[in-house]
Formats: C-alpha cells, structure tokens, sequence
C-alpha cells in the first residue's frame, strides 16, 4: 500500500530529472501553476515526466468519478426508497439504472392459520427522466394452488415536480394487477401519491403517502372493492451506503366487516458492495384482531446495472 500511495512523488521525481532545458515557445504555450502542478497548455512543449504526472492525475479524477457513479444516490441526488417497506418516496429510479430486486417474506397472525411465506420478484426500470417502471411477481410458498399465486403486477412513476425551496416533491405511481396466476381473476388498479420534504438536506427527509385502491377480482374471499391507506414515516441516512427508514400505516381491511388495520415499519437498508444492496424490513401489527398480520420479516437481495438505454439521457 505504501509503494502505490508513494507513486505519484516518484513520477513528481522523474518528471524533475527530465527537465534538462527550459520550456520553450510563445505566450500560449507557457507554463501555469494549477492547484500545484506545473501544467503546460501546449503538450508537445512540455517535459516527458511533467506530462506523465499530469496524465497520472488525470486518470485519478476519472477514477474517481466512476467509482462515484456506481451509487444510486450520485444521479442527479435522486434519492429513492426500496420495497419491500411500504413507505415511498417521490424520487424516481434514475435514468438509465436497471434494478432487479428478490424480496423474502415471512408472516404470522392471530387468524389460527398457518404462517405464511412468500417471494417476490422486482425488475424496475429507470426509462426517462422522472419516469420509471416496474414489472413484479410474487408467490406463496407452500400454498402453490392459492388464487392470485404467480399475478403479475406492471406500475408506472412520475415525480411531477422536484422539491424545491419550502414546497415538497410530488409524484404519482399508477399499478395494474394482470391475472396471469393460479386461478386469478379481474384486473386492480391503484393510485399513490407521494411527498417527499427534506428536513436536513440529503441526510433526512419526511413522506406522506395516500394509496386508492380498485378490487375488481374475487381472488380473496369477501373482498371489498374499495380500499384505501395513509402512510407517514421518515428516513435518516446514518452515511452514503447506511439509511434507517420507518413508518406509520393506517389502511382499510381486505375483506368486508374487519375494520381498518394499523401497522408500524422499520427497516435497514445496507449498500454492502458497489450495485449491491441489502434490505431487512420489519412489520408490526396493532390491531392482533386476525384480520391482518401480527408480525411480518422480509429480506430483500438488489443489484442494478446502469448506463442501460433510456429516454432523454
């Protein structure tokens, strides 16, 4: 280590060794001083070792700047929050990043049924700016012959402004359940609204979400056909590759004659290598009446690719 942090002095030397003559030529090809470094504006007037120092630093910023380039939160600051929390916020996918997401699931509940297990399947696609798009499917382990088990899930989102000054970002994220699985019917709809405020400028934020839900399957029993939920949380960045996220959701019960259910999230999202994340969620139910989970755990596995083809890059 101490060998390659010593390498740019011993070019510095080389550089100095080779100077046998003065630089020569007119007012343009004279040498200035920058943050430094002697830097000649005309290269075929200066030293061979000054010119492989300069060349040295240069590779050193575009180093940097690729190595930056590999998190998420270095486009454009766009800042977004990965399922499977229910908390969302306005910020897009950034343009051209590709994210594919493998979400675990484990759930129990007072409704004397067996627990449950799930997984879910997450490709989203940053396909313009302040657009992007997801395709999901999910499953129930255990319960292959359960209605609804293989569904595929398409949503669009757009952040129709940026926040700015005192006023929040908004957007809108529109999902169409298609009924592809295991005795599905029907086709849902559902509309999110999502602000976004920054308390402490890319460090800590609040968002409230409103979800309006359209049922139009019989895939569970007793559904009611409108639905709806509120969600309010915040998240804190702890550093670049560390953010806590918690949340409050209120929403009315799947099924006609529950009341409405009330939950508290948490999770832990972890970068663990460039392109890589971890996310560990936890769900708490409120209410322990049956109608909904008592407690729920999900694991989530991501890695994205960027530079993918995209509208208006």
């Amino acid at each position: 280590m101490r060998a390659v942090s010593s390498l740019p002095a011993l070019i510095a030397f080389i550089g100095l060794a080779l100077w046998v003559q003065p630089v020569r030529g007119d007012d343009s090809a004279q040498a200035t001083a920058v943050s430094g470094l002697t830097v000649v504006s005309d290269p075929a007037a200066m030293p061979f070792g000054l010119h492989l120092a300069q060349m040295y630093q240069e590779e050193q910023e575009i180093e940097a700047e690729t190595t930056k380039s590999t998190t998420r939160t270095s486009f454009d600051q766009d800042w977004i929050i990965d399922p499977p929390i229910t908390l969302q916020a306005a910020d897009p996918l950034p343009t051209g990043m590709l994210e594919l997401q493998n979400v675990f699931g484990y759930s129990t509940s007072s409704d004397k049924s067996d627990d449950d297990t799930g997984y879910q399947l997450n490709a989203e696609w940053g396909i313009a700016p302040n657009h992007s798009i997801q395709l999901s499917t999910s499953f129930d382990i255990g319960d292959g012959q359960v209605d609804g088990n293989g569904d595929l899930t398409l949503y669009w989102h757009w952040r129709l402004w940026k926040e700015e000054d005192w006023y929040p970002a908004f957007a809108m994220r529109n999902y169409v359940r298609i009924p592809t699985g295991v005795g599905s019917s029907g086709v849902d709809y559902q509309w999110h609204g999502l602000l976004t405020k920054s308390i402490i400028p890319d460090k800590f934020r609040c968002h409230l979400n409103g979800q309006l839900k359209s049922i139009n399957g019989n895939n569970i029993e007793n559904v009611r056909h409108f639905q709806w939920a509120v969600v309010a949380g915040v998240d804190y960045r702890l550093t670049d590759d560390l953010t806590l996220v918690a949340d409050y959701l209120h929403e009315s019960s799947q099924q006609r004659g529950d009341r409405n259910q009330n939950y508290l999230e948490a999770a832990i999202d972890w970068n663990i290598a460039p392109q890589h994340e971890v996310t560990l969620t936890s769900r708490f139910g409120l209410n322990h009446d049956g109608a909904g989970e008592n407690w729920e755990v999900l694991l989530s596995y991501s890695f994205w690719l960027t530079d993918m083809p995209a509208c208006g890059k």
